[in-house]
């Protein structure tokens, strides 16, 4: 799965899941697909409604049949 952000369009992979060191806050390490560039998000924000999760392989109604 990846991760469309509504506000630009990029579309990221979630990495990892870590703890920022200063107060134990969760946050999400995650890259973005077409450049490879790292970001850092708190948990909370990533999962706020910025991001939409996708299927990378989305099967349509025709391809079923």
């Amino acid at each position: 799965s990846f991760y469309l952000h509504q506000k630009t369009g990029s579309r990221y992979v979630i990495i990892c899941r870590a703890k920022r060191e200063s107060d134990q806050e969760p946050m999400i390490i995650y890259r973005k697909i077409n450049t490879d560039e790292k970001w850092v998000r708190p948990e909370s924000e990533f999962f706020d409604g910025r991001f939409i999760k996708q299927d990378l392989f989305k099967t349509s109604k025709k391809e079923k049949t």
